[in-house]
């Protein structure tokens, strides 16, 4: 495992949250899995970003409007992004 950023971890990290909630194709989910594999930068932050996620969900609460959860997964992704290239 690699503990440097690079490319790939920029590439692959918009595409964390798709994966973990089931939404990748099956080739998507192969190269994303690959790469955690060999990253562990990019392995930590899906495992810290799924508890995340689980706990948000096993929290419960109000359903949000699609148009705005849309908008918070967008923003969601563009945080990870910007979190992986810092580091």
């Amino acid at each position: 495992m690699t503990m440097r950023q690079t490319r790939a971890c920029q590439a692959l990290s918009g595409r964390l949250v798709d994966y973990i909630k089931g939404e990748l194709s099956l080739s998507g989910c192969r190269s994303l899995e690959s790469h955690l594999r060999d990253c562990a930068i990019c392995a930590g932050f899906e495992r810290d970003l799924r508890r995340e996620i689980e706990a948000c969900r096993a929290h419960g609460g109000p359903t949000m409007p699609a148009t705005t959860r849309r908008r918070a997964q967008q923003r969601v992704k563009e945080i990870i992004a910007g979190a992986l290239r810092r580091h």
